[in-house]
């Protein structure tokens, strides 16, 4: 369908144009395409417009035509001096197409097919390969082009047997993005054509920045009309780029353009412009005058580099070029030989060299031999399915340099002249071979405006970093202290985060230490790890911490490199920014995943300092710091909460996302100083300031040491004259009761929200009851039980029981021994304990070294070492016996009362003896304290 369709178009255009038969270089055509007597015959079909047409519109294209065709004429015999394919002849047939009628183009490539023709050079223009290409892939034979650069060229889908020997626009397109880098610029903007080349061509640019990290804006052109090009340099003004790469290959819209930016006042001194292919003879044409032509002086081009001095096979291809007589159609005969082989004549050479190599490796790769190849090439059955693009790969280097060809048929590598323009004329200044630069020696570049001043690359811009300089105040200074301010560094950049994580968590650690010792001495008396609770276990607690929350950056830092860059937020300002290159995985530009881990960490901190601030909230604040900790751990979690979002802003806000961050950091830093420490740093200056003692971080207070100790009840003289006129008119029946301070935990649904406390219980076993108050004997409550059961342990020190009441409770008690823990369960039970056990604990107290107790608890808990000493819970609260509250038990404490002296149940300066007195005659096992020297935990 595609050729009957190229057919009909054909048909038209022979009507119009009248196509005269092809006109051949070699006579008799048709008798030299096939002579079965002689050697085979290889046709390679040669298909340019005809350079004297062209000559008329475009001399430039016809000099390229000229020099083409003169070049391979050069390589047909350098070919048969060189017997690089003996046994086979070539044969070289001319073939007309036509830049302005694709009808004839297509014409004459299919009468390029029906003549046998084995390989194809040409076309000159992207346009017309296109159809030839298209065209001679069907039929599976080589073409070489050594002068279209076109993208399209590239789709093997269209053109799979097509190859070039000149460099894409994408090759130039990247030979400019090159040239920005190694001029030192670190940002351009680049100018296109908004077409499918174009489009393609920027992309693959815009690709091509990112080896080198430049900055590139992009701007469409979508004509050449004057509002269009108006458009365009608006917005070039807008980036504030002052290095501009004009992507357009034709060269009457670049001078177009460059005229409208030349009135804009954005060419000139200061800037800097690029164009693809040297446009300088057409000023001549467009402009005219030699005053305005100097003008755009410092213009620059880059264009494929023909010029190889030094190269073997290019010197001794323009050895012979000069000895050649110079055509009479070309346009500038007097440069023949300085300037004729510019217009692709070494490619136009290399494509016919390349050309006999690869139906030489053919033959010898055929299947079948040599002599097959041979056989089926005189009989025109010759297979090229093989010679594709990549087959071409010969590690071949001709006048035109080294011929590598990837697998859509383009070079890898090109050869590029940059030049600037004066006067009208180009003066090449470095030479980009196989992508490196070699600048030629004692060259002085000249930029826009005629100056030999390097362009900065764009307006003037500052960095929004901080700066203490610029009158921040107070805030300002902090943030240098601490390392935000200026321009950072790699060591910089690591210290401000681990001092963070390290601050952050050396405080929260600090704080979880303190209340997890807390926490452990008040909700469990008698504890037996007692070595958890020591100053070094906990700072080795605060260690372990500390080490969590800098690992993650530690092994970041060891995997991936920092670097410092910059970024631009706008054309005039910039930020620096630390950043890891080389992590591909687990970077997000504002944070990375060590750091998302750290957060996380620090989050799980302020939890459990939460968490343990609350379970410790009823504890007395001498000893605990709860307030404060739950302020602090509130307001930072409101602190995290108001930097959170700086963490997912993008980098263009970087002003926004950093002042949440510092702001959110120093009110968390300021209020925990503020709270926690400044309180303690003034109580230790002003005992300094006092000097009535000698100071010490390891010496408490002596008040302090017996605050938990202080008697609860009131010895007011109105508070025992009410006891006695209660006690008075009270039933006359008795009631067996038992009391004691016990540790008590109420089991609840969740067992971690369960904590041991020290309670005053009051036993009824009659009434199966038991009341529980808090030291201050304030808040009571009544419970009736219905059970209560030993607790088995593996620990032989560890002896609790439990209780269950009417209403589902249940409540853990601990004892300080096997004895005890009978007794209380035979009370519960409803019967008294034994006269002997008793008595044992009458005689033979618990040593205090047997009770386990943790650092401090026997401060806390009243039981200490200092005979001098004696703690108020130590001694009886009551004394209590089987006639509870009859009236002549109190006979002799009420005289006592008005005689100004102090209740027995209240004093604890009586002797023991009056209290023996005093109670004479009454059951002394009826309680679980019977006298001051039983111990404490019964």
């Amino acid at each position: 369908m595609l050729i009957f369709f190229i057919n009909i178009l054909l048909l038209l255009q022979i009507v119009q144009s009248a196509i005269e038969s092809p006109n051949q270089l070699l006579p008799n055509n048709e008798s030299s395409i096939v002579d079965p007597a002689q050697k085979p015959v290889y046709i390679i079909g040669i298909v340019f417009p005809d350079a004297k047409i062209v000559k008329l519109n475009d001399s430039n294209l016809s000099n390229m035509i000229i020099t083409s065709e003169m070049a391979i004429e050069i390589a047909a015999e350098s070919i048969k001096i060189n017997k690089i394919i003996p046994d086979v002849d070539l044969k070289f047939v001319r073939y007309y197409s036509d830049n302005n009628i694709s009808g004839k183009t297509a014409w004459s490539t299919v009468k390029m097919v029906e003549d046998g023709v084995d390989a194809v050079i040409g076309d000159m223009v992207s346009t017309m390969t296109e159809i030839s290409a298209s065209i001679t892939g069907l039929w599976k034979i080589p073409q070489c082009s050594c002068s279209s650069a076109s993208v399209s060229l590239s789709d093997k889908d269209k053109f799979p047997y097509f190859f070039r020997t000149s460099p894409s626009v994408v090759l130039y397109g990247e030979a400019l993005v090159d040239w920005v880098h190694k001029m030192g610029w670190k940002s351009c903007t680049l100018i296109y054509t908004n077409s499918g080349v174009g489009r393609q061509v920027s992309d693959a640019m815009y690709g091509r920045r990112i080896r080198y990290g430049t900055a590139m804006e992009r701007i469409a052109v979508y004509g050449f009309e004057p509002h269009q090009i108006k458009r365009s340099l608006d917005q070039l003004i807008a980036t504030g780029n002052r290095i501009v790469l004009f992507a357009d290959t034709d060269p009457i819209s670049q001078i177009r353009y460059l005229q409208y930016a030349k009135e804009a006042g954005v060419f000139g001194k200061g800037w800097a412009w690029i164009t693809m292919n040297d446009i300088s003879p057409g000023f001549e044409q467009e402009i005219g005058q030699d005053d305005h032509i100097s003008e755009y002086d410092g213009l620059m081009f880059v264009s494929g580099l023909w010029d190889l001095t030094g190269e073997p096979r290019y010197d001794s291809l323009n050895q012979i070029w000069k000895s050649k007589r110079v055509p009479e159609d070309y346009t500038r005969p007097e440069n023949w030989e300085s300037d004729g082989l510019s217009f692709n004549g070494p490619s136009a050479y290399s494509c016919t060299e390349l050309l006999a190599l690869g139906l030489r490796r053919a033959l010898d790769s055929y299947d079948g031999g040599r002599s097959v190849a041979l056989s089926d090439l005189r009989n025109r059955t010759f297979n090229s399915s093989q010679m594709v693009p990549s087959f071409y790969n010969l590690d071949y280097t001709g006048p035109a340099g080294q011929m590598v060809f990837n697998s859509t048929g383009d070079l890898r590598f090109g050869y590029f002249d940059i030049s600037y323009m004066k006067d009208g004329k180009s003066y090449p200044y470095v030479k980009v071979k196989l992508d490196e630069f070699e600048f030629r020696p004692n060259t002085t570049i000249i930029y826009p405006g005629g100056t030999t001043e390097k362009p900065v690359g764009t307006i003037a811009r500052h960095e929004v970093n901080p700066n203490i300089y610029r009158g921040y105040g107070l805030f300002a200074f902090i943030i240098s202290l601490l390392g935000f301010a200026r321009k950072p560094t790699i060591v910089k950049c690591v210290l401000l985060q681990l001092f963070l994580a390290i601050g952050f968590s050396l405080t929260m650690g600090s704080m979880i230490a303190k209340n997890y010792r807390v926490y452990r001495i008040f909700q469990n008396v008698f504890t037996i790890r007692t070595t958890r609770l020591k100053s070094y276990y906990l700072v080795r607690m605060v260690g372990l911490i500390m080490a969590l929350a800098v690992l993650p950056l530690i092994v970041w830092y060891a995997i991936f490199p920092m670097e410092v860059i910059e970024y631009d937020l706008s054309t005039i300002t910039f930020c620096w920014l630390c950043s890891y290159p080389s992590a591909k995985v687990g970077n997000w530009n504002n944070f990375t995943i060590s750091e998302l881990a750290v957060a996380v960490w620090c989050f799980l901190l302020v939890a459990v300092s939460t968490f343990l601030a609350f379970k410790t909230r009823n504890i007395s604040s001498t000893w605990s710091e709860t307030n404060q900790i739950a302020y602090v751990s509130y307001n930072t979690g409101i602190a995290s909460l108001i930097a959170s979002p700086a963490f997912f802003l993008p980098l263009d806000s970087y002003l926004v996302s950093f002042y949440l961050k510092i702001s959110s950091a120093l009110f968390a830093v300021s209020f925990s100083l503020a709270v926690l420490y400044f309180p303690k740093f003034f109580v230790i200056f002003r005992v300094i300031l006092k000097e009535t003692t000698k100071f010490s971080l390891y010496r408490m207070n002596a008040d302090s040491e017996v605050e938990l100790t202080k008697p609860s009840y009131s010895s007011s003289l109105e508070d025992n004259l009410n006891l006695n006129m209660v006690a008075k008119n009270l039933f006359d029946f008795t009631v067996q009761a038992h009391e004691g301070v016990l540790p008590v935990k109420k089991m609840a649904r969740f067992e971690f929200f369960s904590i041991w406390e020290l309670k005053h219980i009051i036993l009824l076993p009659m009434k199966q009851s038991f009341v529980l108050t808090d030291k201050s004997k304030k808040n009571a409550t009544l419970h009736s039980y219905t059970d209560c059961e030993i607790i088995p342990s593996e620990e032989a020190s560890h002896h609790s029981f439990r209780v269950r009441t009417d209403v589902g409770l249940v409540f853990l008690f601990q004892v300080s021994d096997r004895e005890a823990l009978e007794r209380w369960v035979k009370w519960f039970k409803g019967g008294k304990a034994d006269e002997a056990t008793v008595k044992k604990d009458q005689d033979s107290p618990v040593p205090l070294d047997q009770l386990s107790l943790p650092k401090l608890q026997s401060t806390t808990f009243g039981v200490g070492n200092d005979s001098g000493t004696t703690s108020s819970i130590a001694q009886p609260s009551m004394a209590a016996h089987s006639s509870f509250y009859t009236p002549s038990a109190f006979s002799n404490i009420s005289q006592q009362i008005q005689d100004g002296s102090q209740s027995a149940l209240h004093n604890p300066l009586l002797s023991s003896n009056n209290l023996e007195n005093n109670m004479s005659g009454i059951n002394g096992g009826s309680f679980g304290v019977v006298q001051s020297s039983w111990q404490r935990y019964s």
